[in-house]
């Protein structure tokens, strides 16, 4: 699976799909995890509010789905347990992250 920068995931996740009436979908998985080995998030129009809608969908049955309201709150809740994660958040206007190891 082909990797990004986050510069460019950031980038990617500022389009605003409510002006463009669209959606974003990115396959992804988490390197040596069986469990992550294909998961999806994105970013869409709420349709019960008209604004953007950030979520995770980690299993394929659903029952590991995360939605937030905002990039912000999207990029640095950690979703994934008993797993290493980089965790994304935005200070003084640069992306930063933080890894640790989740309990």
């Amino acid at each position: 699976m082909k990797k990004i920068d986050f510069y460019t995931f950031i980038e990617i996740m500022e389009c605003d799909v409510v002006q463009k009436n669209a959606c974003i979908e990115i396959s992804f998985c988490l390197d040596a995890s069986l469990e992550y080995s294909f998961s999806w998030l994105g970013k869409t129009i709420n349709p019960e509010t008209g604004r953007a809608l950030f979520w995770y969908r980690l299993v394929a049955d659903g029952s590991q789905s995360y939605d937030f309201d905002s990039l912000q709150e999207f990029i640095s809740t950690p979703i994934i347990v008993n797993k290493c994660l980089e965790v994304f958040t935005i200070i003084n206007g640069k992306p930063q992250h933080i890894t640790w190891q989740l309990n």
